[in-house]
């Protein structure tokens, strides 16, 4: 029987306790059998711990009011509206010189 192969992918996913039933067990399996494997997820797993004990204080504050989806969701974008009027502006500009090449062309074949 071939062994399945363990990806980082499992292996975070292991850290972060998504895994359930056949995968978390050939996870285990596979870290039973790679010692090295087992260190650098056991870092991992303190690197986890640590930063989770310095921002869950974060965690549970407010969301700043400029953060939040209603207001964002609502609020217009000036950035998208100021490249609507240069590509308008673009597009006409544009035109106008499509249209002086033409006259332009039908002027010389006339003479």
């Amino acid at each position: 029987m071939t062994r399945p192969a363990i990806l980082d992918a499992d292996l975070h996913a292991y850290v972060d306790g998504q895994l359930a039933g056949r995968e978390l067990d050939d996870v285990r399996r596979y870290l039973a059998a790679e010692p090295a494997a087992a260190v650098r997820i056991g870092r991992w797993i303190d690197q986890r711990s640590a930063l989770k004990a310095q921002l869950d204080r974060i965690a549970e504050e407010p969301l700043p009011l400029r953060l939040r989806l209603s207001r964002i969701a609502t609020a217009p974008d000036e950035r998208r509206s100021e490249q609507n009027h240069f590509l308008f502006a673009l597009g006409a500009l544009t035109g106008f010189a499509f249209g002086l090449a033409i006259a332009g062309a039908m002027l010389l074949t006339l003479k």
